[in-house]
């Protein structure tokens, strides 16, 4: 009898275990499926804050997923996108970084590292980390593009040609790659390359302004003008706005091309806008002087001169020089011509002192020592000048010597 009692109290008690489990189960799914849909409901609100550009807001929302769920790395990729788009750069760096730390492999982590070392200026570092997904996607021009871009920032020419190579043979049509690649042709002499490339993105937009600066610029180095013209009129044609630079390019093509007037107007339209350096207002003089206007061609010689910084600037007191000879101003001719020899010590500028100061001073001894010390430089490539030079030593100083005798018979 007890024996029976003590079996139905262990039954009733197993069945008793059992229902207190159910029923802890069963509140425990409750307030999982209760978690479960708090944080579906913040996760969403979240995301509609992010694409209402409330990124502050968003955080502390996406904060509550990642915290409810650490798994999901996907809560906390947009925690650091929130932070990124703010400018929280180091904590959105952390993040990206602890979300590469479990996956390398993580292309939008990566992606976004590479960004925020570009906002930093740390394009080494951008670098490296785009070369990380260029070796995970070796045909995605995208990054191929991106790292000849951020190559240029950092001076790594070798790198930016190897990548925009990269790119473009990955995507021919990409007309951006193409007009940087070409660029840097051209700025490393290599006219041939740059030439090919820009006739293929001309090809592609006859209206893509950069192509066609391009082929103007690429022109204008190898002194083909005519060309440069051409292309910087198209440029004009497809925008109201011209920059200097295409105006410098312009004036001066007109120059060479004998269209003094033309190259006046663009150069000038430079001084206007007070941009004008001082190879435009060297070739403004030379301008000026090619159509006989001598006032403005010394002005603008001078005004070279005031802007001069350059190796150039030799040249500029050469020219101004010329300038002040041509209109009898020999006395400042002088001081301009020993200018320029002061710069460059070249040979040929002690012939144009001596010769000046033969026509401006009645006392020739200046003028004699300066044809001497243009003798003793041995200008070899002026024949003529040296055969004067000699000539005019010898006949000033019988000059001199007849004075003296004059003077002794009275």
């Amino acid at each position: 009898m007890k024996f029976n009692v003590f079996c139905i109290m262990m039954k009733l008690y197993k069945h008793i275990i059992i229902a207190i489990g159910i029923l802890f189960v069963t509140n425990l799914n409750g307030q999982v499926n209760k978690l479960d849909s708090k944080r579906i409901q913040t996760c969403n609100k979240a995301k509609e804050l992010m694409l209402n550009y409330q990124f502050e807001k968003a955080i502390k929302e996406f904060h509550f997923c990642y915290k409810s769920d650490s798994l999901n790395i996907n809560y906390l990729r947009d925690v650091a996108y929130c932070n990124l788009k703010i400018g929280r750069l180091k904590e959105a760096k952390m993040q990206y970084k602890t979300i590469v730390s479990s996956d390398s492999s993580n292309l939008n982590a990566l992606n976004q590292l590479a960004n925020i070392y570009t906002k930093e200026s740390n394009y080494k570092l951008a670098i490296e980390t785009l070369k990380k997904i260029e070796y995970i996607d070796t045909t995605n021009s995208y990054y191929q593009k991106n790292i000849g871009d951020l190559a240029i920032k950092d001076g790594q020419v070798k790198t930016a040609l190897i990548y925009y190579t990269k790119a473009i043979a990955n995507n021919s049509r990409d007309i951006e790659a193409i007009g940087e690649l070409s660029n840097l042709y051209i700025e490393l002499k290599l006219f041939s390359k740059a030439d090919s490339l820009l006739e293929i993105g001309n090809r592609m937009d006859t209206s893509n302004l950069k192509i066609l600066l391009g082929m103007a610029k690429s022109s204008y180095k190898q002194r083909r003008y005519e060309a440069t013209i051409r292309n910087s009129i198209k440029i004009i044609e497809l925008q109201s706005d011209t920059s200097i630079y295409l105006k410098k390019m312009m004036g001066i093509s007109y120059f060479h091309q004998e269209q003094f007037y033309k190259s006046i107007s663009t150069l000038n339209s430079v001084v206007k806008l007070n941009q004008a350096s001082e190879i435009i207002y060297y070739y403004l003089g030379l301008a000026y002087k090619a159509i006989g206007e001598n006032k403005k061609s010394t002005l603008s010689f001078e005004r070279a001169i005031g802007e001069g910084i350059s190796e150039n600037l030799s040249t500029y007191y050469t020219n101004l020089a010329v300038s002040y000879e041509e209109q009898g101003l020999y006395g400042d001719a002088i001081r301009a011509y020993k200018a320029a020899y002061n710069s460059s010590k070249d040979k040929i500028l002690l012939y144009h002192l001596a010769r000046n100061y033969d026509i401006y001073y009645e006392d020739k001894k200046t003028a004699i020592d300066y044809y001497q010390k243009y003798l003793e430089a041995n200008d070899t490539g002026d024949v003529v000048f040296q055969d004067y030079s000699k000539h005019r030593i010898s006949e000033l100083k019988q000059i001199k010597h007849f004075d003296i005798d004059t003077l002794i018979k009275n």
